[in-house]
């Protein structure tokens, strides 16, 4: 994967997938780069230096899109395995999962006040949650583990 600015010369050279990039978003304040992967894994990379900061696994199917909160301290995950991870940018842990989604999740993003998430599948169409990230387990969400 590469870096490049906008006159066109190569800031970065990434290095660390041996298969496709599904989805690939700048964090807010643009000091990170977060990649997603058919090999089940999100990456997070230092834009300033090009070096990778967290490898995140957990997902058991290919994460198909990824999205920051605006002030870049959660990211995002969506899923063919159907679930939703939310990850701490900071450290790299798992800080919450929400299964309620019914099949593959195409595209996931925030709302501008941090406080709602759209997801995208084929099977549902546009689904709206809800979120308190501090109290994830007062929404109603399905299931969360």
């Amino acid at each position: 994967m590469k870096l490049w600015t906008l006159v066109g010369n190569l800031k970065q050279n990434l290095q660390g997938y041996g298969v496709a990039i599904t989805s690939i978003k700048f964090s807010p304040n643009g000091n990170l780069i977060a990649t997603a992967s058919w090999d089940n894994s999100i990456k997070l990379w230092d834009v300033s230096n090009g070096s990778l900061i967290h490898n995140l696994t957990g997902h058991s199917n290919g994460v198909t899109t990824i999205s920051f909160t605006p002030d870049a301290a959660i990211l995002a995950s969506g899923s063919a395995d159907s679930t939703i991870k939310f990850w701490n940018t900071n450290n790299g842990k798992l800080v919450k999962t929400l299964t309620g989604h019914p099949g593959e999740i195409n595209s996931i993003t925030f709302s501008s006040d941090g406080k709602s998430l759209l997801t995208v599948g084929e099977q549902v169409g546009v689904k709206l949650w809800n979120l308190n990230l501090d109290e994830l387990l007062t929404q109603g969400c399905n299931r969360i583990s």
